[in-house]
């Protein structure tokens, strides 16, 4: 027993606890399991434990504040009362920069609150790494932190980060309602923010606003933080597609809806395209193409309803008579707002697969969409023509590209 219970501390003692990278727009993976299991201690061939005594959790957050505009808690409250005081006493170590934290908790628990940490504390992008090392009784962890930056140094970054997010919002419209504050934030980040997979800040909010650069885990934690900023409740969701990846929902009179903007920043040689595919769409929409992952916390569900971005605007259509109008709608209001793209979507297949078969070869609806939308803009002295279109089969969605033709 003795034996088996030495290896088993030596296993736990050489373990590295790291927070992984959760965002799709890298090769990182997530851990295996190990397999290892907490360690029950055995004295002398009996069942009695040995006495060990834990300092108090509470000893390692009295300072700590649970309702920062830098934290998204979802799956916090999904933890056992335990695992939020483990949980708590984790977020207060790293925030004051402290090199130990001791625990009393087994490995495999331990990795899944260092990820869900690593999810909701939007804040925390200067944690280097993390490692665990058991005493000799086997149950007692010393949690060793190393971070990236000094302290100066984070303070700077972060009030460069607040001052970056106060700027934006303080160009949303006045008046806009909570939709409209979502559609400015998610367009002004596809349209200001480059993808990166190379910089060091592109997981962070900083990256994102201050640098302008990111992967999906800084756009996630960004338009989580400012969401936050504008008192819109929101989580940050995991899942993988062919690699794993981060986005985030919002929760819009009483229900809940996806917005993933690293899928919505699309290059197709526009400077000003943004895709609408995954802004305020159901789970139906989000599992045709990725795994929502359930292991670090159980999401709510998305059913979807009036807040769909195509449903809103109404650009969507149902049937196939429905497209001209629905077409003319978008260029007319594309046109109006100097913007090179017009967009429409069906809302079932096979009237998608109807319009590229018959309409799409004869051009049926297309023409009198177009001259419907010029008669209209013609009271502005507007006049465009369809120069090009790109068809997204996957999400049953259209982009014509517009030229203007008025003298």
């Amino acid at each position: 027993m003795i034996n088996k219970h030495k290896r088993i501390a030596a296993a736990l003692s050489a373990a590295a606890l790291t927070i992984y990278s959760l965002c799709g727009c890298s090769d990182s993976e997530l851990p295996e399991e190990n397999g290892i299991e907490e360690v029950t201690v055995i004295s002398d061939g009996t069942q009695a434990e040995t006495a060990y005594e834990m300092p108090p959790l509470s000893d390692y957050y009295a300072d700590y504040d649970k309702y920062s505009d830098w934290e998204t808690r979802f799956g916090y409250f999904q933890l056992t009362e335990e695992d939020r005081k483990i949980y708590d006493a984790t977020v207060s170590t790293m925030k004051n920069m402290s090199p130990k934290l001791p625990l009393y908790t087994d490995e495999r628990n331990y990795r899944r609150i260092l990820n869900l940490i690593s999810i909701e504390q939007l804040g925390i992008f200067y944690l280097k790494s993390t490692s665990a090392s058991l005493d000799d009784r086997g149950k007692y962890f010393n949690v060793d932190f190393s971070y990236r930056y000094s302290a100066t140094q984070v303070e700077e970054m972060t009030n460069l980060t607040e001052l970056e997010a106060q700027n934006l919002l303080s160009s949303i419209p006045t008046g806009a309602d909570d939709y409209q504050k979502l559609l400015y934030i998610h367009d002004w980040l596809v349209k200001n923010v480059t993808k990166n997979t190379e910089s060091e800040y592109a997981a962070s909010i900083y990256g994102t606003l201050v640098k302008r650069t990111a992967l999906c885990e800084g756009y996630a934690k960004t338009f989580s933080y400012l969401c936050n900023l504008l008192g819109i409740e929101n989580i940050i969701v995991t899942g993988f597609t062919d690699v794993p990846h981060m986005w985030n929902m919002v929760r819009l009179d009483g229900s809940w809806y996806h917005v993933d903007v690293t899928w919505d920043d699309v290059n197709i040689g526009l400077p000003d395209f943004v895709s609408y595919q995954f802004f305020l769409v159901p789970d139906k929409t989000i599992k045709e193409n990725r795994t929502i992952d359930s292991t670090i916390f159980i999401p709510p569900e998305a059913k979807g309803g009036e807040y769909e971005y195509f449903v809103k605007e109404g650009l969507m259509a149902d049937t196939v008579d429905e497209f001209p109008d629905v077409l003319a709608k978008s260029i007319v209001r594309s046109a109006r707002e100097n913007s090179r793209f017009a967009m429409i979507k069906f809302s079932k297949n096979d009237e998608y697969i109807f319009f590229l078969n018959e309409i799409n070869n004869s051009d049926k609806g297309i023409k009198s969409a177009l001259e419907t939308a010029n008669a209209q803009l013609a009271e502005d002295g507007i006049s465009v023509e369809i120069e090009t279109r790109i068809n997204a089969d996957p999400y049953r969605t259209a982009v014509f590209i517009l030229k203007r033709t008025d003298s």
